[in-house]
């Protein structure tokens, strides 16, 4: 088993240190971890409207939740759960490139991430 085998994304002390480029080769382990977000990265996302931004959130949730964008709403965050596949993966997340779907408009916690993550500066890094 190779060092770089033995990263496990729910065990930040297994992480990498995060290094530029390191994206490039990567195959998307931070893909893997829930993903929260608000409504305002929902429509960042392009997953709402404008006119959604309007609409109580519990009606959002049910849609949402009816659509498989979200998994669960947290009233007392605030935060949506991002829908994650089978096998862990985000869905916006290209099963064969191992690319953001919508990488122009990623959320903040994508566009943050390692900075602002469980292990700061540090990533599940995985070479593909």
């Amino acid at each position: 088993m190779s060092f770089m085998s033995n990263v496990e994304v729910d065990k930040p002390y297994t992480w990498k240190k995060y290094k530029d480029g390191m994206c490039n080769h990567c195959l998307a382990n931070c893909c893997k971890m829930p993903l929260e977000v608000s409504k305002a990265d929902l429509l960042q996302m392009g997953l709402i409207t404008e006119f959604d931004m309007d609409e109580p959130v519990r009606t959002l949730e049910k849609r949402l939740k009816k659509e498989k964008i979200i998994q669960h709403y947290r009233h007392k965050t605030e935060l949506f759960l991002i829908r994650q596949e089978v096998n862990g993966d985000c869905f916006l997340l290209d099963p064969e490139t191992k690319k953001c779907s919508i990488y122009n408009n990623m959320p903040q916690a994508c566009i943050n991430f390692p900075t602002v993550s469980s292990r700061s500066g540090f990533c599940p890094y995985l070479r593909n």
